[in-house]
């Protein structure tokens, strides 16, 4: 059995105190709000635990503004081949419930995909959930070890 992360070395490593940062402390307020818009609202929400999530990205994170490192490709270093051109067997997973995306952009995404597959997650949002995560490693390993997937195949 794998023994529990100390976070006291964590502390001592990065000379913090026994406590999150005003920084962390304030992203924790916000954070969870934000979560729960993208959670899609059809599965309950546990604030406390994603707070607690929150705080331990916050203590285990070197650099907050390399959150934000995706939106610093530059366009000439973006692909602007269509998702058509990819070739490498795809697995699209997408929430049910996701507010951002309606489940119609994943089944998109999943058929213009040469032999891609759609994981469709019941009552999922934006994010993955941790209730999913056992789905969604099966449907990994299901999918990374099959040679033959037809286009437009779900993973139901």
């Amino acid at each position: 059995m794998r023994q529990p992360y100390d976070l006291r070395h964590t502390y001592a490593t990065f000379g913090l105190r026994a406590g999150l940062s005003a920084f962390g402390r304030r992203l924790g307020d916000r954070v969870p709000g934000r979560l729960r818009a993208l959670a899609g609202g059809r599965r309950p929400f546990d604030e406390a635990a994603v707070r607690e999530l929150v705080r331990r990205d916050v203590v285990r994170a070197h650099n907050f503004a390399a959150t934000q490192n995706h939106n610093l490709i530059s366009d000439e270093e973006q692909s602007h081949e269509p998702v058509s051109s990819i070739i490498a067997p795809t697995l699209v997973i997408h929430g049910t419930a996701d507010p951002m995306f309606p489940l119609e952009h994943g089944q998109a995404l999943a058929e213009e995909i040469p032999g891609a597959r759609l994981l469709p997650l019941e009552g999922g949002g934006h994010g993955i959930e941790q209730a999913d995560w056992d789905t969604i490693a099966r449907a990994i390993l299901e999918h990374t070890t099959q040679t033959d997937a037809g286009p437009g195949d779900s993973c139901r």
